[in-house]
């Protein structure tokens, strides 16, 4: 097993202070919180992990906070919250719980904007993809209501072991749009406190315009060289515009990788991940 480096000589550099995981305190729940004490533990975060109860018609209103202490529902959540953050292992860390009343999304970005919260950790149980959080909202909606960044776990992820200190490999999906290298930052400097292999992906569509290149305004016999010509060009130029996405002075441990896929955007993806056995674990 490797150790993540010293976070004491990189404190500038943490990003995430406040971590948070949202259950839904299903089977799954376990392996989500997981994830989120080895985020805690590479950044010295504070955990806290949260479950919303949501009104129904036995419960229209959350209940007055003076008979709080006499809920059943409230106190079998609080029971089940301590059993998840004690299976986790988090004794060193400093962590918290919470059980929140109301609209799961409106409790939800209340307790985030109360407590500051720089992390969301989210469970989906794979039924409808990424598509559909354990909440039953669209992953779109909430990435797209979140302040913060947003790390949903699904239900194949590797489980960890309680000793896991990083990542092996990590990899970043680069898009064309500018928004998008708005996660950069956050690869970066994950992969430079675990002190891992960071490699950088571009997908490029299969029936992009470089399909059709200068073989289709000349001469049979001048499209396969030309063709090859056109894309090696196109591959050069997304591997530069890769490249200019790393600092000059980053402290990763090697240089990083630069990959160009040609093929629809989730075959490129797991392709690149099954080759370079992305999040690999310490």
């Amino acid at each position: 097993m490797s150790t993540a480096v010293n976070l004491s000589e990189r404190k500038d550099r943490v990003p995430f202070q406040h971590i948070l995981v949202a259950t839904d305190l299903s089977e799954t729940s376990r392996h989500t919180v997981a994830y989120a004490v080895l985020f805690a533990r590479i950044y010295g975060s504070e955990l806290m992990l949260e479950h919303t109860l949501i009104p129904n018609m036995d419960r229209p209103a959350p209940l007055p906070p003076v008979l709080r202490e006499f809920d059943a529902k409230r106190i079998e959540a609080e029971r089940e919250l301590k059993q998840l953050a004690n299976a986790a292992h988090p004794e060193k860390l400093t962590h918290r719980q919470f059980v929140e009343e109301g609209p799961r999304w409106e409790s939800l970005d209340a307790l985030m904007q109360r407590e500051d919260v720089d992390l969301l950790v989210l469970g989906h149980h794979g039924g409808g993809g990424l598509k559909r959080l354990f909440f039953g909202s669209p992953a779109e909606e909430l990435l797209s209501l979140a302040s913060c960044p947003v790390l949903t776990v699904g239900v194949d992820s590797p489980a960890l072991a309680n000793n896991a200190s990083g990542f092996r490999t990590i990899l970043y999906v680069a898009d064309v749009h500018d928004s998008a290298h708005l996660a950069f930052p956050y690869a970066l400097a994950l992969a430079e406190e675990c002190r891992t292999k960071l490699v950088l992906l571009r997908v490029l569509s299969p029936h992009s315009v470089l399909d059709i290149g200068p073989g289709a305004f000349g001469p049979q016999e001048y499209a396969p060289e030309g063709l090859t010509d056109w894309r090696t060009r196109a591959r050069e130029r997304e591997i530069q515009r890769l490249k200019a996405l790393v600092p000059a002075n980053h402290k990763l441990a090697s240089e990083p990788e630069y990959v160009v896929e040609r093929a629809f955007a989730s075959d490129g993806i797991l392709a690149a991940a099954s080759s370079c056995t992305v999040g690999g674990l310490k």
